[in-house]
């Protein structure tokens, strides 16, 4: 029995009601909203038979969690220019192969080994909790918004740190790759789809602007002065293509230009106008 499910069978035994294991806002719960100590139809003593319904009997637009909320007709289908939000129903390939679809390898060769055993008990499924641990906020997120100190609320509930992008990259492992790669072929991870170089610095090869624009045209501010580029230029902070300010300081992720929830491609859209 794992340390997190001999917890929770504590919590509920004595009689404690807070899910003192979690951090804002879902330290707000009682530990039998979201499990039961007998009858349990999921595993894990969840009260939902599968982790994602779980996370949407209150990601919902009635629920708990309205401002919050998710519906399965939100998952993208990047052919057909459809949803809003990677999908949590997505199986990962049996194999590692450039020809992947999204560039995806397989569960048992990625590097982050608590994603990979997740995926493992998941049944191979993207499902919510892959990405995300429910009761802890301490790994760090790439959204430049969130709080820096960790166990505060709005961090994304990370299962993973992800400040470099690391389990976009670690999924996705064919289309993460360096100017050298996309130019040569031979380096490409051995695929011919080519990918817009991650992880390289903003006009370090010459091609780009000094500083980015944002949707609006208007060049992005740097008020970190880190050369992460986040600062707001027309009120609209979701159309800034944020930059890396650690590893590489001005280094273009993947999440500069793309979105994990809650975007419909449109970079004048504010993000609320999705929910």
């Amino acid at each position: 029995m794992g340390r997190e499910l001999m917890f929770i069978l504590l919590v509920l035994l004595t009689g404690g009601v807070q899910a003192l294991a979690s951090d804002p806002p879902h330290d707000s719960l009682a530990c039998t909203d979201c499990h039961l100590a007998h009858g349990a139809p999921g595993v894990g003593l969840t009260a939902e038979a599968s982790n994602v319904n779980l996370c949407l009997s209150c990601h919902n637009p009635a629920g708990t969690a309205s401002a919050v909320p998710f519906s399965n007709s939100m998952q993208a289908e990047p052919e057909q220019a459809l949803g809003t939000s990677h999908s949590w129903n997505g199986t990962m390939p049996s194999s590692s192969s450039p020809s992947n679809p999204y560039g995806l390898r397989a569960t048992a060769d990625l590097a982050d080994s608590e994603m990979r055993a997740r995926l493992e008990n998941f049944n191979n499924k993207v499902v919510c909790s892959v990405c995300h641990n429910q009761h802890s906020q301490e790994r760090t997120p790439w959204d430049p918004a969130s709080p820096g100190t960790p166990g505060l609320a709005n961090r994304h509930f990370m299962r993973s740190d992800n400040e470099l992008n690391q389990l976009c990259q670690d999924c996705h492992y064919y289309r993460a790759m360096g100017y050298a790669q996309a130019k040569d072929s031979s380096l490409a991870n051995g695929t011919t789809v080519f990918s817009h170089p991650v992880g390289d610095i903003l006009n370090s090869q010459g091609y780009d602007l000094p500083a980015p624009l944002d949707a609006n045209g208007v060049a992005q501010t740097d008020p970190s002065g880190t050369g992460r580029y986040a600062g707001d230029a027309d009120g609209i902070p979701e159309n800034n293509l944020v930059l890396d300010a650690t590893a590489q300081p001005g280094g273009v992720r993947c999440l500069s230009c793309h979105r994990v929830h809650y975007t419909d491609s449109n970079s004048l859209s504010r993000k609320d106008d999705l929910k």
